[in-house]
C-alpha cells in the first residue's frame, strides 16, 4: 500500500514517500478517529510531558526490560531532510544487529533533538543469551558438513 501525497510546492514530489508501514498504519487510525471524532485538537501538535531519569529508570523496572541510551552531537549543518534518513538507518542498523546477537528488540527509536542526536534501544534482556541459535543450510545440500565444522570449531559443541 502506498500514499501519494503531492507537495503543495513541488507537485512532483511525493512529501508521503518516506513514511513507514508503520507510521501510516497510526495515520489511518488517526483519519479514522478524527473522521469519528472532528477537532481543532487534531491540528495542535501534542507535546509530550519531560521523562525524568528517575521516572524512566522505574518504568523500565516496571515493565522488565533494558533500555540503552546513545547520545551524539548533531551537526547543524546537516539539514533535516539529509539528518533523519541518516539516523533511521542508524537505528535499523543497531536494531538489526542486536537481533543478530539474540537479543529480543522491543523498540528502536532515534531523534536530532537540540543539539544532540539520541538513539533509544529497548530489549526484553540486558545480557546477551547464552544460547545462540545458528541457522544452516537445508538437510541434504553438500554444505552442510562444512556449516557444522566450522561452528563446533568455533564453539566447541553442537547440539
Amino acid at each position: 500500500m502506498a500514499l501519494i501525497l503531492p507537495d503543495p510546492v513541488d507537485p512532483e514530489r511525493n512529501v508521503a514517500s518516506a513514511l513507514s508501514r508503520a507510521h501510516l498504519g497510526l495515520f489511518i487510525l488517526a483519519a479514522r478517529e478524527y473522521l469519528a471524532r472532528p477537532s481543532e485538537a487534531w491540528f495542535v501538535p501534542y507535546q509530550a510531558p519531560r521523562l525524568s531519569r528517575e521516572d524512566a529508570r522505574r518504568r523500565t523496572g516496571e515493565r522488565g526490560t533494558h533500555v540503552a541510551v546513545v547520545g551524539l552531537p548533531r551537526d547543524r549543518a546537516v539539514v533535516d531532510d539529509t539528518l533523519y534518513p541518516q539516523i533511521f538507518r542508524a537505528v535499523r542498523v543497531m536494531r538489526e544487529a542486536l537481533d543478530r546477537e539474540g537479543f529480543s528488540v522491543i523498540g528502536a527509536a532515534g531523534t536530532a533533538g537540540g543539539p544532540h542526536v539520541i538513539i533509544v534501544l529497548e530489549t526484553a534482556e540486558s545480557e546477551r543469551p547464552a544460547l545462540r541459535v545458528r541457522e544452516g543450510p537445508p538437510p541434504g545440500i553438500d554444505r552442510v558438513g562444512e556449516f557444522l565444522t566450522k561452528w563446533e570449531e568455533r564453539t566447541g559443541e553442537l547440539l
